[in-house]
């Protein structure tokens, strides 16, 4: 989730007054966004609940520490960095403020305060905390917004067993599964597809789809997140302000198929679950539906009527081509029926069946990333579920590494 503010400030009402009338114009005049109970809390919300929700869209929070705060606000502000599952993350977005002095709890007291309690010295000392800010945005001034994907592709393995048959000698899998294989062939070769194995590669995203002239999967995605358009579009919805981020690489598409089409059904599972919660962009590649086992997982992971998903089924041929629509809308759509629903009975707009050519696909991922980015960064996500997000998807390393629904480039 991208930060909405610089800066959140945890204080006692008791100390309102030299908030409101000192700390926060000074902050304000610095041009910090900033976050204050009384006028940025969601009414009717419990204050624990508004509190967690301003110190995780905060690049930091301020601790404005004096005996009134210890009375009236530590307490509550100690149980979120222990029910947290990454306290020491939070702790590092802290900077205590001494207002006044006051006997400081272990949590706090191992970090370097500024100083407030000699008048005379508080402009120093908040030069201190602006350069502290100053430091931050350094060192995170490249940040995407993590949109994940999952690409629903055969690698080159899978493939071939398809191609020899050697998949359908399972004893799991129906006689009718061979059948319907071998009249897509038929057709496919009428359209001049005498070798979907040049389609395919060792990884899903190294998926060419037939109508893209060549193109992988992963460089079609990665040409529309680089607009400058689609950024602005994204920003827009996330309600940020459009200056705040120029550079289109600052979307990142995360693939996470791998994990979601693991033989293990453990690792598979807690993507499937994870993924469901937060939603994503799912990409279905209409040959690969043809392989029963590749098929069933997918089919297992039960994406079909969770709107939070965004849902693409690319034909490998032109839309006209009548047989092959038929085949697929008797074969394979049926045991897809909620998200075929999305699609012909509720005209879902993120949910697409029979994109035949890459000028579609592209309007529909530019049309559709902007609302599936606002669902994925968590703007209309429970504050539960942002948490189970961050504590079990884990932090996959390198570029990818996710930080809360963004990814550190830095």
């Amino acid at each position: 989730m991208l930060d909405q503010y610089d800066v959140f400030i945890s204080y006692s009402h008791e100390d309102g007054d030299w908030v409101h009338d000192w700390l926060l114009p000074k902050l304000e005049d610095a041009k910090f966004a900033v976050c204050i109970d009384d006028r940025d809390f969601d009414v009717g919300v419990p204050s624990v609940v508004n509190i967690e929700h301003a110190v995780e869209n905060s690049r930091k929070t301020l601790l404005v520490l004096t005996p009134n705060w210890m009375d009236s606000e530590w307490t509550e502000f100690e149980s979120l960095l222990v029910g947290t599952s990454d306290p020491a993350g939070r702790k590092t977005k802290l900077l205590p403020l001494m207002l006044e002095k006051c006997q400081l709890p272990p949590r706090i007291r191992m970090l370097t305060h500024a100083d407030f309690t000699v008048p005379e010295q508080r402009e120093m000392q908040l030069s201190r905390i602006i350069s502290a800010f100053d430091k931050v945005q350094e060192s995170t001034r490249a940040r995407a917004i993590v949109i994940p994907f999952v690409v629903f592709a055969m690698n080159q393995q899978e493939v071939n067993q398809l191609l020899s048959k050697e998949v359908f000698d399972d004893h799991t899998i129906a006689l009718i599964e061979r059948e319907r294989f071998e009249s897509l062939i038929e057709i496919l070769l009428e359209q001049g597809l005498d070798d979907i194995s040049k389609f395919y590669g060792p990884a899903r995203e190294d998926w060419r789809p037939p109508i893209a002239s060549g193109a992988t999967i992963r460089d079609i995605i990665a040409e529309v997140v680089k607009r400058p358009d689609t950024l602005e579009g994204v920003v827009k919805r996330l309600r940020q302000d459009v200056q705040f981020m120029q550079d289109p690489s600052l979307i990142s598409p995360q693939f996470f198929s791998t994990e979601f089409f693991s033989d293990d059904i453990t690792e598979s599972g807690r993507i499937w679950r994870q993924l469901r919660d937060f939603g994503y962009v799912l990409i279905l590649d209409a040959i690969s539906m043809f392989h029963p086992l590749l098929r069933r997982k997918l089919l297992r992971s039960e994406f079909g009527g969770n709107k939070r998903i965004s849902i693409a089924v690319i034909s490998p041929v032109a839309s006209d081509i009548q047989s092959i629509n038929q085949l697929f809308e008797k074969e394979i759509f049926p045991e897809m029926q909620q998200a075929f629903d999305r699609f012909a009975v509720e005209l879902d707009k993120l949910c697409e069946f029979g994109v035949s050519d890459v000028r579609a696909l592209n309007r529909w991922l530019f049309f559709t990333l902007p609302e599936t980015a606002e669902k994925v960064q968590g703007l209309t996500a429970s504050p539960a579920r942002r948490k189970k997000m961050r504590a079990e998807l884990g932090e996959p390393a390198g570029i990818d590494k996710v930080v809360f629904g963004r990814v550190e480039t830095a």
